[in-house]
């Protein structure tokens, strides 16, 4: 795992700070080989379960399947991406880890060791970063100009963010994100060019600016978004909603 997630961090054709800045944590903290192996699913989580009234009636999407340490299975469920906003129920959105992990020891006998669980959400995170960052290699070559695609990989930001806060000290992953913290820095159009033009300066880069800001040198990106609803009249039209 953490071979492929070297080589994928390597093979980016813009290099990320913080996917980087992970991938070397990932390097100082690799846990040990697991005393056992399991049937690890690969992408477990609640899109891919059906529940009925008697309980669990089938796991699905089992194409990545392989033998390797449970608590890869026991991370990705964590995921932010997977709890739908409901940051403070890690479990897939509706628990917590520790109700969680007592149902894997009453299962298997095996104790979990929380501290291998981060690591694994840690490169989890890392991985579905480096997907979405890949959807965008699909969007812009053309390959697939679905918007679906473009939506998935705007997302790239959402694992930067979910990272970082994973791996702070004070183990903030779980907690909601304040007003002070999600307050957006807003520039002009104007303002974007002014710093620009300055040498040797740092320019603020998003989606919005990529072809216009695309040869200024020491750029790093931010999210320049559009109103609301100017979004939602454009996604329409390009739709034919």
């Amino acid at each position: 795992t953490l071979a492929a997630l070297q080589r994928r961090c390597h093979a980016m054709a813009q290099p990320d700070a913080v996917f980087e800045w992970s991938l070397k944590w990932l390097e100082r903290h690799l846990p040990a080989e697991p005393a056992r192996l399991h049937l690890v699913h690969g992408d477990y989580r609640l899109g891919n379960v059906i529940v009925g009234e008697e309980g669990l009636r089938a796991v699905l999407d089992w194409e990545i399947a392989h033998l390797g340490d449970p608590a890869e299975d026991l991370a990705w469920v964590c995921l932010p991406p997977w709890r739908f906003g409901q940051i403070t129920q890690p479990v897939a959105g509706l628990g917590q880890r520790d109700d969680l992990f007592a149902a894997w020891q009453g299962a298997t006998g095996e104790a979990v060791d929380p501290q291998r669980v981060r690591w694994w959400q840690a490169a989890g995170s890392l991985r579905w970063g480096l997907g979405c960052a890949g959807m965008r290699d699909w969007f812009e070559s053309g390959r697939d100009p679905s918007v679906e695609r473009a939506m998935i990989a705007r997302r790239v930001s959402e694992n930067q963010i979910d990272l970082l806060r994973l791996l702070d000290s004070d183990g903030g992953a779980d907690r909601p994100l304040t007003a002070e913290e999600t307050l957006p820095t807003i520039l002009s159009a104007t303002e974007i060019l002014e710093i620009a033009a300055i040498p040797e300066s740092v320019v603020l880069r998003g989606w919005g600016a990529v072809a216009l800001l695309r040869d200024v040198p020491h750029v790093v990106r931010v999210r320049i978004t559009a109103p609301l609803e100017m979004r939602v009249r454009n996604i329409m039209a390009y739709t034919g909603g």
